[in-house]
């Protein structure tokens, strides 16, 4: 991805960004969930709960970053470390507190392999699909098919492991109309 955005004559700058993008991928995935269980929290009362997570984990992440990048093997990549440990942190910190004041315990199989399971079949396709296709056609043409690819992959996997509901569906735009056309292929839970 980062060689189509910075073009063949880049190709150190674009190795360096795509290692980047890579940890700060993992990390977005954490930021992600991280952000519904601090509004689940708060509804409970709980507010001080993620603010002093927050707090911590800015710490962590602070501190990771002056470490890290003045460590030459590390460098800008010690960034995207403090801020994946940071995420980390708080995502666990939050689930857990989550836990304990709800005393619910969340499906896991639901709300996370589910959803993981699609991400590694989307990925895997993006890795055959780019390997296959690059042997024959321009690295670039190759890597938007490849992510074109991954991204049905992905939608079919959600979509055949009934991961989202007719509710979740319909606070999307157009969502009504989505949610019926998935609903008559068998998508929702």
């Amino acid at each position: 991805i980062m060689q189509l955005v910075f073009g063949a004559g880049r190709a150190g700058e674009a190795q360096i960004a795509g290692d980047l993008l890579t940890i700060q991928g993992i990390t977005a995935i954490f930021a992600g969930l991280t952000l519904p269980l601090n509004s689940m929290l708060q509804a409970l009362g709980k507010e001080k709960i993620p603010m002093f997570n927050i707090l911590i984990g800015s710490v962590i992440k602070i501190s990771l970053n002056w470490y890290l990048v003045g460590l030459p093997q590390y460098n800008v990549k010690g960034a995207v470390v403090g801020s994946l440990a940071c995420y980390v942190f708080m995502f666990v910190s939050d689930l857990f507190f989550l836990c304990k004041s709800s005393k619910i315990i969340p499906n896991v199989w639901s709300t996370l392999v589910k959803p993981l399971i699609g991400a590694v079949l989307c990925g895997a396709t993006a890795f055959v699909t780019y390997n296959g296709l690059a042997r024959v056609i321009s690295g670039n043409l190759a890597t938007v098919a490849s992510l074109c690819a991954a991204v049905v992959v992905y939608v079919l996997a959600i979509g055949l492991m009934r991961v989202m509901s007719r509710e979740e569906v319909e606070t999307l735009p157009k969502g009504d109309k989505i949610a019926g056309l998935l609903d008559k292929m068998h998508f929702l839970a």
